[in-house]
């Protein structure tokens, strides 16, 4: 069940919550911020280039809307609220910002791109929403992730990351500190992932 404080705040499916001959709603724009770089000064530098693919999502998830999954089956909206790009988009601007922040990969580029990086990092974006259980809110975000060989294309890596953090309350501002906060924790997973197995694949 939806909590009667947040009906209110949502909208239906990519619809507005206003009818259709109404005024346009008014939408505030959020961004994320890359968690703090941590201190990685006693690793060494990797000898190979990084690309970061555009994280696969569907539905509202490929979008630019702030979602809610107020039950398994349903995803719905926040009125009023959205993104300042596509939710993939905003990731991968993000994951670009936070490895480049790291360090240790000396190039980190999009992908596709001209660079050629010998290593890809790429994603299917299964949760990026608040989600109720009973009477708590919990920001999600779930991502499943493959290191790719740039060349062969060959897999050479897999594995699921997933954070959740307590949302504070039923306005927009706390979902997207709460989703902030869950993105900042599986980023820094996602990075020390990436190099451990960048590294263990790495040609001699």
């Amino acid at each position: 069940m939806i909590r009667p404080a947040l009906v209110a705040t949502l909208c239906t499916l990519l619809g507005a919550c206003s009818a259709i001959t109404g005024p346009r709603s008014q939408f505030t724009v959020f961004t994320l911020n890359p968690p703090p770089a941590q201190t990685a000064a006693a690793a060494a530098p990797v000898d190979w280039q990084l690309a970061i693919d555009e994280p696969h999502a569907l539905g509202l998830l490929a979008s630019d809307r702030l979602v809610v999954a107020p039950d398994a089956n349903e995803r719905l909206a926040f009125a009023g609220a959205r993104w300042n790009e596509s939710a993939p988009a905003l990731l991968q601007d993000l994951w670009l910002r936070t490895f480049e922040a790291d360090g240790r990969i000396g190039v980190v580029v999009r992908h596709p791109s001209g660079t050629l990086a010998q290593r890809v990092l790429a994603t299917d974006l299964v949760a990026f929403q608040i989600e109720h259980h009973g009477s708590q809110s919990e920001a999600v975000i779930a991502v499943q992730a493959r290191l790719v060989d740039a060349g062969s294309r060959r897999n050479l890596a897999q594995a699921p990351f997933r954070s959740r953090v307590a949302v504070r309350d039923d306005s927009a501002q706390a979902a997207v500190q709460a989703l902030e906060a869950a993105t900042a924790e599986l980023s820094t997973q996602l990075l020390a992932w990436t190099i451990r197995e960048g590294e263990r694949t790495a040609t001699p």
